[in-house]
């Protein structure tokens, strides 16, 4: 019997449906991720520190391939991201990249590079962000060679 194979995968979503297809995928017993930055929006009026999402629209699944079609009973799943007609598959290691970003979201200034050791797989990560008004611009991220 083969082994099934969990991968991360992308989905893209309709505009403004991320955290909405992210607890309906979780509620299915799908695990999700959503990477959230916490952004400073003023108004005239106020000023309010928001959750948007680092990549508007798109949503991260940890999903076989029995279950693929599954994503498409969730309103606001649009399609799964894909290259030469095969499915975007992320790594664990750039995952876990990301979800470093946005633990440390608030030590990074533009083009601010820093050495990141993860407890996770104990090897330096190099992260290169950008951010400007609030939005990711551009993300490096670097690996040791093992």
């Amino acid at each position: 019997m083969p082994a099934t194979i969990v991968q991360w995968e992308i989905i893209y979503t309709r505009p403004h449906y991320e955290r909405r297809v992210s607890q309906a995928l979780s509620g299915r017993g799908i695990e999700v991720y959503l990477p959230l930055l916490l952004i400073r929006k003023k108004w005239r009026d106020r000023v309010k520190y928001l959750e948007c999402p680092l990549f508007p629209n798109y949503l991260f699944v940890n999903i076989t391939p029995a279950h693929y079609n599954e994503v498409f009973t969730v309103t606001g799943v649009v399609k799964y991201v894909s290259f030469e007609g095969k499915h975007a598959v992320v790594s664990p290691r750039e995952l876990n990249a990301i979800r470093i970003l946005v633990e440390i979201q608030h030590d990074f200034v533009k083009g601010n590079k820093q050495r990141i050791y993860s407890t996770e797989n104990l090897y330096p990560t190099d992260i290169m962000a950008e951010l400007r008004n609030g939005t990711l611009q551009q993300l490096e991220v670097g690996f040791p060679k093992i």
